[in-house]
């Protein structure tokens, strides 16, 4: 019976971390969108901000954790909305190094001046205080 009860709780923990974790993210979508950038896109920018030159299609699969082909397609659509710059090592080369463009840099300098998730955190702590202390 217990065995049930904390599979029981689990599950409903599970279901509450996928919903935060949904409601983030919408929340988020919905900061960004006036720049006419999605969440995805940020997060690839920001991962070939920081690599710089090392900034390949391999490195930036591995980290985001994505199979190369997904990312070699978000960087074409990122190209072609001028965020990034695809640029082959040499001219018959297959590899491609990925370099931010001032557009691209201007999005991640201003989304990072929003901050969702303090906001997100002080307003929970804020109503979770004034509910405690009725």
């Amino acid at each position: 019976m217990e065995d049930q009860a904390e599979s029981d709780l689990n599950y409903h923990i599970w279901i509450l971390i996928a919903d935060l974790h949904h409601k983030m993210l919408q929340v988020r979508q919905n900061e960004v969108s006036k720049y006419n950038i999605s969440t995805r896109q940020l997060y690839n920018l920001r991962i070939i901000d920081s690599l710089g030159p090392k900034a390949k299609l391999s490195e930036l699969a591995k980290i985001a954790q994505r199979k190369i082909d997904v990312i070699s397609r978000q960087s074409a659509f990122m190209e072609k909305d001028g965020l990034i710059r695809r640029i082959k090592e040499t001219p018959k080369s297959r590899l491609l190094r990925l370099e931010v463009t001032d557009k691209g840099r201007e999005n991640v300098y201003q989304t990072k001046i929003i901050q969702f998730i303090t906001v997100i955190i002080c307003k929970r702590i804020f109503f979770r205080q004034k509910s405690i202390t009725n």
